[in-house]
């Protein structure tokens, strides 16, 4: 590995801190500081959320318009705002056009982009908003842990190659819409399997950030249905859940070497681990997964455990896509899930 600068200057990064932005971890004063939204404004715009709440990790419903973090004016008005432009142009031209014009590394950026952003923000919350002495919903060492988050989302403002891998899993799905404009946006993620959803009216796009790009390969045959049909919202939500579960049980086989440093530009290089052994992923566990789509949809156990197969909203018994209408709610009964 060549270091032609402190490397270490890539990484400033403050927990908690208002004091540097988010992204290049420049100082900020009064002259530079902005405030960058979690969700850009177009997408509040678009889908009338500036009113609409999001639920933290600790449970409290917070306000999107105050959902904001501390960015220098150059990440914000020329890094960010390049590829806010790139997505923004992708969803205005509807499912087609975004699937076929909008680059997997853009896709995986942004994603990226708002999951650090939503948890960097928590780092500033109390678990318990009644209690000042209360823990931060992101602790310091979560925080720490976040580093590789960071470096790849410096992607953006930096010139990052990546060697001889993707880092993630990109997915596009085309979706059922509504006339009401807010309820055609969704976000969701699980932050320890580092998955992220979300829903831009008839575009949807299910991000793994750290699979290396494995789920998308190796399950191609599982994820067709997915990528390839007409999508109720419920039926999005049920395909996030089992890219998650299998996310969930997931095991890492590689590690990332750094070479070619300098000021503006570095390569990673993923490898296998030297020590490595048994199946990339675990075993399927039919209860524990039932038990997960029990508390996303409602309904017992027992209505998500079938004799063979995966439980899905997305097939019927006879294993055929089952359309769903867009307000399908999730009513389950055992047939309903069966595939």
């Amino acid at each position: 590995m060549t270091t032609d600068i402190p490397f270490e200057s890539w990484f400033t990064r403050k927990y908690a801190s208002t004091d540097v932005c988010f992204l290049c971890g420049r100082d900020l004063n009064d002259d530079n500081s902005t405030r960058e939204h979690i969700f850009p404004q177009w997408v509040l715009n678009k889908f009338q959320l500036w009113d609409k709440k999001v639920k933290l990790l600790n449970g409290v419903m917070y306000e999107y318009k105050r959902s904001v973090i501390p960015c220098c004016n150059v990440c914000n008005n020329e890094h960010l705002s390049k590829l806010e432009a790139i997505i923004r142009n992708g969803v205005e031209g509807g499912y087609e056009y975004f699937r076929d014009n909008v680059s997997s590394i853009r896709i995986y950026q942004w994603a990226q982009l708002i999951f650090y952003k939503w948890l960097y923000k928590e780092t500033f919350f109390r678990e318990d908003i009644k209690n000042p002495e209360s823990v931060r919903i992101v602790k310091e060492n979560n925080f720490n842990l976040m580093a590789l988050n960071h470096l790849l989302l410096r992607s953006i403002d930096k010139e990052i190659h990546f060697e001889n891998f993707f880092p993630g899993s990109v997915f596009i799905c085309h979706l059922k819409t509504s006339d009401v404009p807010s309820k055609n946006f969704d976000y969701f993620d699980a932050v320890p399997e580092q998955c992220v959803a979300i829903r831009l009216g008839e575009i949807g796009i299910v991000v793994l950030l750290a699979d290396s790009d494995l789920q998308r390969n190796i399950f191609e045959d599982l994820t067709h249905t997915a990528t390839t049909k007409h999508l109720a919202p419920i039926q999005f939500k049920n395909f996030f859940i089992e890219c998650m579960y299998r996310q969930h049980i997931f095991k890492d086989p590689y590690v990332f070497e750094l070479d070619e440093i300098s000021e503006n530009s570095l390569k990673i290089i993923q490898t296998t681990q030297s020590d490595f052994t048994g199946h990339v992923y675990g075993e399927w566990n039919p209860l524990d997964y039932a038990r997960l789509l029990s508390q996303v949809f409602g309904g017992t156990v027992n209505n998500f455990l079938i004799p063979t197969g995966i439980p899905s909203f997305l097939k019927g018994k006879d294993g055929s896509f089952r359309d769903r209408p867009f307000d399908d709610d999730g009513t389950t009964k055992k047939e309903d899930v069966a595939n």
